[in-house]
Protein backbone atom coordinates (compact mmCIF):
# COMPACT_ATOMS: atom_id res chain seq x y z
CA UNK A 1 0.00 0.00 0.00
CA UNK A 2 2.48 2.58 -0.98
CA UNK A 3 4.35 4.77 2.23
CA UNK A 4 2.16 5.12 5.58
CA UNK A 5 2.40 9.06 5.36
CA UNK A 6 -0.21 8.71 2.50
CA UNK A 7 -3.35 10.62 2.62
CA UNK A 8 -5.66 9.47 0.28
CA UNK A 9 -5.39 6.14 -1.80
CA UNK A 10 -6.98 4.35 -5.06
CA UNK A 11 -9.48 2.03 -4.57
CA UNK A 12 -6.69 -0.53 -6.27
CA UNK A 13 -4.08 0.45 -3.76
CA UNK A 14 -6.81 -0.12 -1.02
CA UNK A 15 -7.87 -3.24 -2.35
CA UNK A 16 -4.14 -4.55 -2.05
CA UNK A 17 -3.76 -3.45 1.50
CA UNK A 18 -7.03 -5.29 2.66
CA UNK A 19 -6.02 -8.32 0.27
CA UNK A 20 -9.33 -8.32 -1.41
CA UNK A 21 -10.61 -7.99 -5.19
CA UNK A 22 -10.75 -5.04 -6.23
CA UNK A 23 -14.29 -5.22 -7.44
CA UNK A 24 -15.24 -6.36 -4.09
CA UNK A 25 -13.51 -3.24 -2.55
CA UNK A 26 -16.06 -1.48 -4.95
CA UNK A 27 -18.66 -3.11 -3.32
CA UNK A 28 -18.09 -2.53 -0.43
CA UNK A 29 -17.57 1.30 -1.48
CA UNK A 30 -21.16 1.27 -2.64
CA UNK A 31 -22.40 -0.09 0.18
CA UNK A 32 -21.00 2.02 3.04
CA UNK A 33 -18.79 -0.14 4.55
CA UNK A 34 -15.88 2.23 3.25
CA UNK A 35 -16.10 5.59 2.71
CA UNK A 36 -14.37 7.10 -0.20
CA UNK A 37 -14.35 10.17 -1.63
CA UNK A 38 -15.65 11.05 -5.47
CA UNK A 39 -13.63 13.92 -7.06
CA UNK A 40 -14.98 15.56 -10.40
CA UNK A 41 -18.09 17.29 -11.39
CA UNK A 42 -20.96 15.15 -10.51
CA UNK A 43 -22.66 13.44 -13.94
CA UNK A 44 -25.77 14.40 -15.24
CA UNK A 45 -28.46 12.58 -14.30
CA UNK A 46 -28.43 9.54 -16.98
CA UNK A 47 -24.59 9.37 -17.34
CA UNK A 48 -22.49 6.95 -15.24
CA UNK A 49 -20.34 8.40 -12.67
CA UNK A 50 -17.01 8.37 -13.59
CA UNK A 51 -15.75 10.62 -10.84
CA UNK A 52 -12.41 9.75 -9.25
CA UNK A 53 -12.79 7.45 -5.85
CA UNK A 54 -10.20 7.96 -3.56
CA UNK A 55 -9.89 6.47 0.16
CA UNK A 56 -8.77 8.89 2.89
CA UNK A 57 -5.87 6.30 4.96
CA UNK A 58 -7.46 7.10 8.48
CA UNK A 59 -10.53 6.04 7.11
CA UNK A 60 -9.35 2.83 5.53
CA UNK A 61 -7.22 2.12 8.49
CA UNK A 62 -10.60 2.81 11.40
CA UNK A 63 -11.89 -0.05 9.18
CA UNK A 64 -8.93 -2.56 9.85
CA UNK A 65 -9.14 -1.31 13.44
CA UNK A 66 -13.16 -1.99 13.57
CA UNK A 67 -11.87 -5.41 12.98
CA UNK A 68 -13.71 -6.14 9.71
CA UNK A 69 -13.03 -8.92 7.70
CA UNK A 70 -9.63 -8.82 5.64
CA UNK A 71 -8.46 -10.93 3.18
CA UNK A 72 -12.11 -12.93 2.53
CA UNK A 73 -14.06 -12.90 -0.29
Amino acid sequence: MGSRDQAFYTVKEAAVYLRIARATAYSWIQSGLIPCYRLGPKPRPGEPDRRVVRIKAEDLEAFVQEGREVGSF
